[in-house]
C-alpha cells in the first residue's frame, strides 16, 4: 500500500535559478547529491540538491514533509525549511531543499578540534533530549541522530539537520510513515535495530532508537569511546562501560539500556540530567 504524502511530491521547476539564486560553493557531498551555499537579496541559504530515483525521491519527501509540519514557523534548534523545488543544472534534474544556513561546524569536527568540558557536554545533553522530545510530541522521530548532524554555530547555538530519514510516528498516514525496514546508520545504531526487533512495532521502536542514540551521542562527547563493544554488524557483545560521574551515569546507562521497553526517554533522561 503507497504512503499518503501531505505535502506535493511534484515540486514546481524553477527555471530562472541562475537569475535568482548565486551559487557560492559546495558545503558538503555524499551519495544522495550535494549541498551548496546560495545567496538570494544577499542573504545566505543552503540548497540541497538530490539526485532524483525511487529511492531519494522518498527520502526528499520525508525530508521536505518534516522540515514543513516541524519549522514553520521555525525552530530555534531545528535548519529551517524555506521551499522546495526542482532545478536543471548541466542537463540534469535536482530535487531541491531550500533551508537556513548555518554556518558553523558539526559536533565531530568540533570533537576533533577540542576536548569539551563536563559543563558544555551537560548543556549539549540537555538540548538535544529536549529537541528529541519537541520531535516526539509531535510524533516525529529522526531515526538519524549522531555528531554529524549536529551543528555548533559560531554564535555559539546548535542545530539539529539532515531530515531524510525523518518518519511520522502515529497510526494514521497523514505523513510518511516509518517503514520496517530502513537505511541506518551502524555507528549509532539502537539493539532493536540490529536484532530486527524494530520491525515488529516501527512507531514505538522509532522513538526508542531516537533515544539510544541520543545517549550515544552524549557518552562520545564526555568520553570520546562507545559505552559497549560491537561486532562488525553493529550488535552489542559487551557490558555497558561505566563512567566516573555518578548522576550523568545513571542518565546515560538508562537511555542506553539494551531492552528498549525500560529505556528511558528523551523527556524523562531530559529531566534526570537536570538534577546532575
Amino acid at each position: 500500500m503507497k504512503e499518503i504524502f501531505d505535502y506535493s511530491t511534484n515540486p514546481k521547476t524553477l527555471l530562472n535559478f541562475n537569475q535568482v539564486y548565486k551559487d557560492v560553493k559546495i558545503l558538503g557531498s555524499g551519495f544522495f547529491g550535494e549541498t551548496h551555499l546560495v545567496i538570494k537579496n544577499n542573504i545566505q541559504f543552503s540548497l540541497k540538491l538530490i539526485k532524483p530515483n525511487q529511492q531519494n525521491q522518498e527520502q526528499y519527501d520525508r525530508e521536505v514533509s518534516a522540515l514543513i509540519h516541524l519549522t514553520k514557523p521555525c525552530h530555534p534548534s531545528l535548519v529551517c525549511y524555506k521551499d522546495h523545488f526542482i532545478i536543471i543544472k548541466n542537463k540534469q534534474k535536482y530535487y531541491c531543499i531550500l533551508t537556513d544556513y548555518i554556518h558553523g561546524i558539526t559536533l565531530e569536527e568540533l570533537l576533533k578540534r577540542q576536548r569539551l568540558t563536563y559543563k558544555n557536554i551537560k548543556a549539549i545533553g540537555l538540548w538535544l533530549l529536549s529537541t528529541i522530545s519537541y520531535l516526539h510530541q509531535k510524533n516525529f522521530a529522526h531515526n538519524d541522530i549522531s555528531l554529524s548532524n549536529i551543528m555548533a554555530t559560531y554564535d555559539g547555538q546548535l542545530k539539529l539537520i539532515d531530515f531524510g530519514l525523518t518518519c511520522y510516528t502515529a497510526r494514521r498516514t497523514k505523513h510518511l510513515t516509518c517503514l520496517k525496514h530502513r537505511l541506518f546508520n551502524k555507528q549509532y545504531s539502537s539493539p532493536e535495530l540490529t536484532s530486527g526487533l524494530y520491525q515488529q512495532n516501527v512507531n514505538f521502536y522509532s522513538k526508542t532508537s531516537d533515544n539510544f542514540a541520543c545517549g550515544l551521542v552524549i557518552y562520545e562527547l564526555l568520553t570520546r569511546q562507545r559505552p559497549y563493544q560491537q561486532d562488525q554488524y553493529g550488535r552489542i557483545i559487551s557490558a555497558y562501560r561505566h563512567i566516573s560521574q555518578p548522576c550523568l551515569d545513571y542518565v546515560l546507562q538508562h537511555l542506553l539500556l539494551i531492552n528498549p521497553q525500560k529505556r528511558s526517554t528523551a523527556l524523562q533522561a531530559y529531566q534526570q540530567l537536570q538534577q546532575c
